[in-house]
């Protein structure tokens, strides 16, 4: 009668085996999700990391080959494992820093949200309903033996549940174009811990940019050599660079305490190489920002690489100063600002602040108060806009629910609403109509400009892409 939940015990079995040879095969990535999850550093140094994937895959074994109260104790056990996977899993979320992990090694998303949550609340009750049949008498052996067609339908489970993960599964975060991103990488800002002070990126010259984040295995192991790098690089200058959440003082390392530089929100990174660590990227003495190197080994061939060639003593770096950083030094200069607070709104009631927008891609913010028809006008012209811009995001907010936006005007798909007119306030756009850039790198680009100056606005940011080859022109 229950011989469905041998599915359910299949399903467990498949995790374990495909996660205990995941692990099995790298064993220094589980230890490095141990310590990037801030389990006890007892345990992240006992062998249990090495004898994790062993068990699970022990525990995958017994559940297809097991019966009776050896199949009851492996589903029980597996159970526990993933109610403990769960928990830490849930205090995870509540960092300051969001964590990545290996939980099944070096494949699938390594980043620790809520679909991770929800994942593993799936596994809890999967392990359960394979509890509760096992309790009932249902083992695979049994169900194969006496159920015709089973086979037929066990691969027909697993050919749906392949299909599910192949159709559903993330592809994961939108990324830049590599070229792009290096191009323009000059004008991201890094601030100087100690007193906040704004640095570009191309304003560091002869730097190797060390992103690192505590309790990520690599960077730990990377730090630990940071001492001879330096020694051995002394025309160039290392600077580490932290989430602005990282609290210092949980660094195992002196090497990495001093010298560091904040990023604000974890933006540059995101923006530069999707935010893994470790990373590097070095500003040579032009001030031209190089290809991010990404993970332990790259890291360590980059620094290899410096060390043959970097033999003149490091500039000091110029500091961007709080009255006028000069990010830009053209007729868009002009003091740069965190971007604000502010949370907006789209159409399918989905939140927003204003930095998550701008997270991956420049964002140009056209504000709009009312339907009058100077409104109308540059509603008109979005779609142009972002045609010309191309690497960066238009958008629209409006003062007012977004039903009430004419159908016609056809801008659903890229305006949110600006709830009482915070986050507008927030930005200091004023007027009927009004604009302002957000930059990747959690600063404010450009702006706010008024209604009669947007298109002035678009032409100049649409040059100074072009300047620098991020966009490309006919002549």
């Amino acid at each position: 009668m229950w011989s469905f939940l041998v599915v359910a015990q299949l399903l467990c079995a498949a995790v374990l085996i495909l996660s205990g040879l995941a692990k099995a095969r790298e064993p220094e990535a589980t230890r490095d999700a141990f310590a990037a999850l801030r389990l006890p550093r007892a345990l992240a140094d006992s062998p249990a990391p090495t004898l994790l994937p062993w068990a699970e895959l022990v525990l995958g074994a017994l559940i297809v080959v097991g019966a009776g109260w050896v199949l009851v104790l492996t589903l029980l056990a597996t159970l526990v494992l993933f109610v403990a996977y769960l928990v830490i899993i849930g205090r995870a979320l509540g960092f300051a820093v969001p964590v990545r992990c290996g939980c099944f090694g070096r494949i699938g998303d390594h980043d620790v949200s809520r679909r991770t949550l929800v994942r593993n609340s799936v596994l809890v009750g999967t392990a359960t309903a394979g509890l509760a049949g096992a309790l009932g008498g249902v083992s695979t052996a049994d169900v194969l033996l006496a159920t015709p067609g089973a086979i037929g339908w066990i691969l027909a489970a697993a050919l749906a549940g392949a299909v599910g993960v192949l159709v559903l599964g993330r592809a994961g975060g939108p990324t830049a174009d590599a070229a792009a991103t290096v191009t323009y990488a000059n004008h991201l800002v890094l601030r100087e811990a100690a007193t906040g002070t704004p640095y570009s990126l191309g304003r560091l010259p002869d730097t190797l940019l060390l992103f690192v984040t505590p309790g990520c295995g690599g960077c730990e192991r990377v730090a630990k050599d940071l001492a001879a790098w330096r020694a051995a690089l002394p025309g160039v200058t290392i600077r580490p660079v932290y989430h602005d959440a990282v609290n210092p003082a949980e660094w195992a390392h002196d090497g990495v305490r001093d010298l560091h530089l904040t990023d604000n929100d974890g933006n540059v990174g995101l923006a530069l190489f999707g935010g893994s660590t470790p990373s590097a990227v070095h500003v040579d003495r032009n001030g031209t920002v190089g290809w991010a190197a990404v993970g332990e080994t790259a890291v360590r061939e980059l620094a290899a690489a410096l060390g043959a060639e970097a033999t003149a003593p490091a500039p000091t770096p110029t500091p961007t100063s709080e009255a006028a950083p000069a990010v830009v030094e053209d007729e868009l200069a002009y003091e740069r600002k965190p971007i604000p607070s502010g949370i907006v709104i789209n159409a399918e009631g989905k939140p927003r602040t204003l930095a998550e927008l701008a997270m991956y891609r420049p964002t140009l913010v056209v504000a709009i108060t009312c339907l009058c028809g100077s409104v109308r006008g540059a509603v008109d012209q979005l779609g142009a806009w972002a045609e010309r811009l191309e690497v960066v995001d238009v958008v629209l907010f409006t003062t007012f629910p977004l039903d009430g936006l004419p159908e016609d005007w056809g801008v659903r798909d890229r305006a949110w609403y600006d709830h009482r007119s915070t986050s507008r306030s927030a930005l200091g756009l004023s007027g009927s109509v009004s604009a302002v850039l957000l930059g990747a790198d959690g600063m404010v680009a450009g702006g706010p400009v008024p209604e009669d100056e947007i298109e002035q606005f678009v032409a100049d940011i649409e040059a100074e892409l072009v300047e620098y080859a991020v966009l490309t022109r006919d002549a």
